[in-house]
């Protein structure tokens, strides 16, 4: 499987990715672990390296576009603004630029979607879309869905400003619409992938990049004849905790494939060195 810049990816509208924690709160899943195959394939192209992705992706300072909190906990009945510590303007000028964003998976600005302000507008699916760039401390959470119901999500933004170097993360199941009129798009800047192999692994095992596979960006795809499949990885942050804490020293992130067809991926995984991979499946 390859992936060029930027593209039009098809839905994938039973699969979810995140926070592991956050997923695990969501659905509980029953089965007999199987001894199939998970592919996590190589693409094409990537920007920048892997060590600078996972140093500025900060998976749970993102906030929601639509509240902050006080000290206490309790909700600031106002807007929160994600820009307010922003110094540096987005041009004015630029390309005008197109683009749907489909399967889930991590985005680099400036390698796989161009610098500048958008509009973004749910197509189908549910899910979260979350922006993290320290440079121009921005952490940005919102949430699309098509339940008019849900007065927690939404079906369009406007205003989005992405910046060079900041990392978008969208959840799969959800398809959303990128336009934007000052897209710098002459700036975008992609390195090739070194990794041209596909990796299997098997259910029940766990894994390490860097020792049992290349570490580096990866698609993650479901082998097809099973009823479901997780992939729980975590990347380690630094010695920031004592032996008694140890567990604060990892993010830990979660895949999960479930009555699929084994068509589907996540986009742009990393595995830095040192990540620790398991894998579940079942029928």
């Amino acid at each position: 499987m390859q992936l060029g810049g930027p593209t039009i990816f098809n839905p994938a509208r039973k699969v979810h990715a995140g926070s592991y924690e956050e997923q695990k709160k969501a659905r509980k899943i029953s089965g007999i672990l199987a001894g199939i195959i998970v592919a996590i394939v190589a693409f094409t192209s990537i920007a920048g390296s892997v060590g600078d992705f996972i140093s500025s992706f900060g998976g749970d300072d993102f906030h929601s576009s639509d509240y902050d909190w006080n000290d206490d906990g309790s909700e600031v009945d106002s807007e929160y603004d994600p820009y307010m510590n922003t110094t540096r303007e987005l041009s004015e000028t630029g390309a005008t630029y197109d683009c749907v964003l489909g399967y889930g998976g991590e985005y680099e600005i400036g390698a796989q979607i161009p610098e500048g302000t958008y509009e973004v507008e749910l197509v189908s699916g549910e899910g979260s879309m979350q922006q993290d760039d320290p440079e121009n401390s921005i952490y940005y959470y919102s949430y699309f869905s098509e339940d008019e119901s849900d007065t927690d999500a939404g079906d369009y933004l406007d205003d989005v400003r992405l910046y060079t170097g900041g990392h978008l993360k969208i959840d799969t199941g959800l398809v959303v619409q990128f336009h934007s009129e000052n897209a710098q798009t002459e700036q975008m800047q992609l390195e090739e992938n070194p990794l041209t192999e596909q990796v299997t692994l098997k259910a029940g095992n766990t894994y390490t990049a860097g020792t049992d596979f290349p570490a580096g960006w990866y698609d993650v795809t479901e082998a097809s004849g099973v009823d479901w499949a997780e992939l729980h990885y975590k990347i380690y942050l630094g010695d920031f905790y004592d032996k008694e804490n140890e567990n604060l020293n990892y993010e830990n992130y979660g895949l999960w494939f479930y009555d699929t067809d084994g068509s589907e991926s996540y986009r742009n995984a990393v595995f830095p060195e040192g990540t620790e991979l398991e894998v579940m499946m079942g029928t």
